[in-house]
């Protein structure tokens, strides 16, 4: 290559990006000039609105249409089934805005499509999780070192279309964001929206002024894998440390209220009741707090500063935050037949008319005999 084609190699070269994995991903490159994209495809018989609808050029009030991406190098995004929707760009220097997408079109939408999915969901498959960083470099970088399970945000936030893309594939995703206030924020949106999703979420801060890229490029594969053994922390757990750390000036019963309080908005959206069984006793043996209270405050009731659960009171509410949670009944079943406490409760609120398949409406009555005669309603006790 030769001119600016020249330019884009040498920046992609510094980057360790070689030919193999540019040729993986179709990394490509823009010239200059306004119209160059435009004038190669209307040699092939695409008329300007058609560039403008597929989000590859805009059209100016003149009727003047002129080129998204020029001077950068471009990087295709692909969707699930490895069809280019989109491209973005790496400005070549020091120019603004460094990075562009294309606009969202017909066929692009930010939150259905994660940066490298098709070439990074084997991996998953192998490595049993995904690890989600925030763009493209970092998703380049860790190929480049041999990870490939790894995806990028295009957008701001991971979407629940992005979460159940990932569950497919694997149960777990690893967040791994900067380590900076834009990726703590992302990691407080982005890691409730997994959970509640059904993933589970596990979450990497990497030293101050790293990113994956730079990372990788300091200290290696080796080093990467072994900080993320070392310093993964599962989603709640870090959600409780970050909420004990910020009310540390607090002290005594307040900080643990406002703590645990902090950690149950995190988690609010969570419906299945066997992980919010567990999530529940997590943060009250974190705060010191009764696990009943807990659970009235996440269900909107009184909560933890006011008085105990009256569940005879408001059976309607909880019928309905129960059939919240469930979605489907054999969750609620499967709770039943595994938590002597749950299976309690479920029995206590729930009535007959509650689950609309006959099979598990006759188990739930047998379950709720067996609550009623003191005993347990285990898989072998049901079938």
């Amino acid at each position: 290559a030769s001119g600016e084609g020249a330019a884009a190699k040498r920046y992609l070269a510094a980057r360790g990006i070689d030919g193999e994995l540019a040729t993986s991903f179709g990394l490509g490159y823009a010239p200059g000039g306004w119209q160059a994209l435009r004038d190669a495809l209307a040699k092939e018989g695409y008329e300007d609105d058609e560039l403008v609808r597929a989000g590859v050029a805009k059209k100016n009030e003149r009727g003047r249409t002129w080129d998204l991406l020029r001077e950068r190098v471009v990087i295709p995004i692909e969707d699930v089934r490895g069809r280019v929707i989109a491209f973005g760009g790496r400005v070549l220097g020091d120019g603004e805005p460094k990075y562009m997408n294309s606009p969202e079109t017909e066929l692009f939408s930010k939150k259905t499509v994660l940066f490298g999915f098709r070439n990074a969901r084997q991996a998953a498959v192998d490595a049993g999780e995904f690890l989600v960083v925030e763009g493209y470099m970092d998703v380049l970088a860790a190929h480049r070192h041999g990870v490939e399970n790894v995806v990028g945000v295009l957008g701001t936030a991971l979407t629940r279309e992005h979460a159940l893309q990932m569950k497919r594939y694997t149960e777990r995703a690893v967040l791994l964001f900067d380590a900076d206030e834009g990726g703590l924020r992302a990691t407080l949106r982005s890691g409730p929206l997994l959970l509640a999703a059904g993933l589970d979420v596990a979450v990497v801060r990497l030293p101050p002024g790293l990113d994956p890229d730079e990372f990788l490029g300091e200290y290696g594969a080796e080093a990467f894998h072994d900080y993320l053994t070392e310093k993964r922390e599962d989603l709640v757990d870090w959600l409780i440390r970050r909420a004990r750390r910020r009310r540390e000036d607090v002290g005594g019963s307040m900080a643990a209220v406002q703590g645990a309080r902090e950690v149950l908005e995190a988690i609010a959206g969570v419906t299945d009741p066997l992980r919010i069984d567990l999530v529940v006793r997590r943060i009250a043996d974190a705060f010191g707090l009764r696990e009943d209270r807990l659970r009235a405050e996440l269900r909107g009731s009184k909560g933890l500063g006011g008085a105990d659960l009256e569940e005879s009171r408001q059976p309607t509410r909880r019928r309905a935050r129960l059939r919240g949670w469930e979605q489907d009944e054999t969750f609620v079943l499967r709770g039943v037949a595994t938590d002597p406490e749950f299976a309690g409760r479920v029995a206590r609120t729930l009535t007959e008319p509650d689950f609309r398949d006959g099979v598990r409406r006759r188990l739930f009555l047998v379950a709720r005999q067996l609550v009623d005669e003191g005993r347990s309603p285990t898989p072998s006790v049901l079938q």
